[in-house]
């Protein structure tokens, strides 16, 4: 993190240019948020010469940089606010669906179901780029949240409506990690198969840091989740070097470092442990 390091005086005026002793020693988000402000308005006004290639790469590195930099704070997971939202949209959802009255209107029903999974998908993403926070998110959070989106996603599943679940849910779903590069896309992969990928980040990234999985692993059991994750790890020999599973769905795991790599064998280990009964795929949940 940037929080401790010494910063440059960058003008020696009283104007808002200057960065004085006392914001130095005490960084904030008003203050960064001003120096980007700043630093956006400027790179507007830059006209570049002939030769300066390397310094308009040095400049989209450092921004990378900046973006890595920028802290996410677990507040941001914002658990209460979110799940209060979905359980409001579920309930729209069962309500319209159980009324006799509406059978007919279930292109309507369609419309809820496709909302409901967007938003479910954007908060996994959002859960996910919060879990790269290893110095401040609260995992406990984070594992509270990718249950209460399996939860709301097998109730979304099983509702009663003749509109067709899968066709509602399939659709382009991208992760993106803060520098803004896809570390997950799929255009016709299910729900369950998003959320089973959640879980493989949760197991590989708890292993990687030394958490208990125990919570972790009954969770894949209960919602009959096993069969997924395992398929999105790799074999090491036979998989090795593969982008695709024998489903024909992305590994999506190249952002793992070698910490989670290592991690993965031990977590594909316990997974084959689980009795085959218990690693049966089920439709919906």
């Amino acid at each position: 993190m940037t929080g401790g390091n010494k910063r440059r005086r960058v003008d020696t005026g009283s104007g808002p240019g200057t960065i004085s002793s006392s914001d130095a020693q005490k960084p904030s988000m008003v203050r960064l948020n001003e120096l980007i402000a700043e630093a956006v308005k400027y790179a507007k006004t830059v006209e570049p010469g002939r030769g300066e290639g390397p310094l308009i790469k040095k400049a989209k590195t450092l921004t990378n940089s900046l973006l890595k930099a920028i802290p996410v704070d677990s507040k941001g997971i914002q658990y209460e606010e979110k799940t209060a939202s979905l359980k409001k949209e579920l309930n729209a959802l069962n309500k319209h669906c159980n009324n006799s009255a509406n059978w007919r209107q279930y292109e309507w029903q369609a419309e809820m179901i496709s909302t409901l999974s967007g938003h479910i998908n954007d908060w996994l993403a959002h859960i996910w780029l919060c879990m790269q926070e290893e110095d401040i998110v609260d995992m406990k959070i984070v594992e509270k949240a990718v249950l209460f989106c399996t939860e709301t996603t097998k109730k979304l599943m099983n509702c009663h409506t003749q509109a067709d679940h899968e066709e509602c849910t399939n659709y382009l779903t991208t992760v993106v990690d803060a520098s803004g590069n896809n570390v997950y896309e799929e255009e016709h992969a299910s729900m369950k198969h998003y959320v089973a990928w959640m879980w493989r980040e949760l197991l590989v990234t708890y292993t990687s840091r030394n958490f208990p999985t125990d919570s972790i692993l009954e969770n894949a059991k209960r919602f009959k989740l096993v069969g997924k994750i395992l398929k999105l790890m790799r074999k090491s020999n036979v998989d090795e070097g593969k982008k695709e599973n024998a489903d024909g769905y992305g590994f999506w795991d190249g952002h793992w470092s070698d910490a989670m790599k290592a991690a993965s064998i031990q977590v594909r280990s316990a997974l084959k442990a689980i009795p085959a009964d218990e690693r049966r795929v089920c439709p919906f949940f």
